[in-house]
């Protein structure tokens, strides 16, 4: 299925949630999990059809990502529409999920991971079904929106189980599963496939005086990640140490919100995103590292969904006002997360830029 109809079939999730919002018997949450997966396998089965029809090369009708990319459209107008209602710019399309499907939604994390998956995710989604339809190659694509839809993933539906609206699980919980799987899937795929374009043969050049120190103000960013990542963790661990209070209680406030949203992005931070800084300061500095670009794309992807739930819900009028950043704390709010969002963006221009010194031949030569 080309984009073109992927595109207008998406449309169509607008009036079908305006029936289920309209239809009694999703009133009750088991008919709604049941009726979310009929649309779905409804959505898979005319892509089906379609690509069975079609002339195209067999190679693509069978390539069952475009099957994802195409449900994954769909869903992306409903979680647009989703974001509109909590914004009050609609009405009367998805109340009735809000009540007995996803309940941990109707909040400003809910609302903007909403809006990006109705927007980021929509875009780079019908990117990558162009891509496969075209034999192009999609690996940095692919690999943004790998990271950024599993840095989404986690925190919802952790913060889903375990903050205040954890009592409220309903099945519709479960309808988060493709998103899980799918992107883990498609990413294995990504980084089980060698690159193309790199030769051997090709000797690379020992880098110029402002490359270093390119590479220097880089290393000097990943290490302020690094002890920003580990001190938020520690904060939102619930540390009683007076520093960390002060830094909760003064600057953010919302590591500590009763959602969990900014406590489990913190430690997501704090796992998973310290070891990748870690790595990416020694690749900068040793030819040859030819898996940082891959690792840099995955990282830039994580930490723009990240920080753009993170800084909305942090300063969102609907966030209850003890969770919301201080009127004096802007400009260290500011600063440190722009510096989490900037850091991984210019860290990935810079391994795409020049991909030869992170290929394996580098470490010959260099």
């Amino acid at each position: 299925m080309n984009v073109v109809t992927s595109f207008l079939m998406s449309l169509t999730a607008v009036p079908i949630i305006r029936g289920f919002n309209n239809w009694d018997i999703m009133s009750d949450p088991m008919m709604l999990f049941i009726g979310g997966i009929g649309v779905l396998a409804f959505v898979a089965l005319i892509v089906y059809v379609n690509d069975r029809l079609s002339p195209k090369a067999p190679d693509v009708v069978s390539d069952w990502f475009v099957y994802v990319f195409v449900v994954f459209a769909f869903t992306s107008v409903v979680d647009l529409c989703i974001g509109l209602e909590l914004h009050g710019i609609i009405d009367g399309y998805m109340a009735f999920y809000f009540k007995e499907g996803e309940p941990y939604l109707y909040t400003p994390h809910g609302m903007i991971i909403n809006y990006w998956d109705g927007t980021g995710h929509y875009v780079m989604g019908l990117g990558l079904l162009y891509c496969i339809n075209n034999r192009i190659s999609y690996r940095y694509l692919g690999l943004y929106w790998v990271g950024s839809i599993m840095n989404s993933m986690p925190v919802l539906l952790l913060g889903g189980l375990t903050g205040k609206y954890g009592h409220k699980v309903k099945p519709s919980f479960f309808l988060n599963t493709p998103y899980v799987l799918c992107p883990l899937l498609f990413g294995y795929r990504i980084l089980s496939t060698p690159r193309r374009g790199y030769s051997p043969a090709i000797s690379v050049k020992k880098r110029s005086a402002a490359m270093l120190l390119l590479d220097a103000f880089l290393a000097l960013g990943l290490a302020l990640l690094i002890l920003i990542f580990v001190g938020r963790g520690v904060a939102a661990s619930g540390s009683p140490s007076y520093y960390f209070e002060l830094y909760t209680a003064d600057y953010e406030p919302y590591l500590l919100d009763a959602t969990n949203y900014g406590a489990i992005q913190a430690l997501l931070y704090s796992f998973y995103y310290v070891p990748a800084c870690v790595a990416a300061v020694y690749a900068l500095y040793t030819p040859g590292c030819k898996w940082l670009p891959d690792i840099a794309t995955l990282m830039a992807g994580g930490v723009v969904q990240g920080q753009l739930s993170y800084m909305h819900s942090s300063l969102a009028q609907w966030t209850v006002p003890e969770s919301r950043v201080p009127g004096d704390a802007m400009p260290v709010f500011w600063f440190v997360n722009l510096a989490v969002a900037i850091v991984p963006q210019l860290l990935m221009m810079r391994s795409l830029s020049m991909p030869r010194f992170f290929s394996a031949s580098a470490k010959k030569t260099e």
